[in-house]
């Protein structure tokens, strides 16, 4: 019977896609990095209220939930929270609701 080492495997995994995945993040910033951030779109008070309802509603450990993004990115993850929500949404999630 073969011992499987799990960690050894693990490394191998992430020395693997780790590179890559690093590399399609800096892309992604960079191309958000390009059109303009929602603090400027909208002011710094009306971005922070975005930001804080992104916040509160997105499902991912590492939302996009930052006024320096776009506003229309920090939209779409308001509205993937809110649906992931149902009737647990908060009130503002009505405004973000896909049809």
């Amino acid at each position: 019977m073969t011992t499987i080492d799990r960690s050894a495997r693990l490394r191998r995994f992430l020395i693997g896609t780790v590179p890559l995945a690093l590399l399609a993040a800096a892309a992604g910033r960079a191309t958000a990095a390009a059109e303009e951030s929602c603090r400027a779109s909208l002011g710094p008070s009306r971005a922070a209220a975005l930001v804080a309802r992104c916040v509160a509603v997105s499902p991912a450990p590492l939302p996009p939930c930052h006024a320096s993004n776009p506003c229309p990115v920090i939209e779409a993850e308001i509205a993937r929270g809110c649906d992931d929500l149902d009737e647990d949404a908060p009130d503002f999630c009505l405004a973000y609701r896909r049809r």
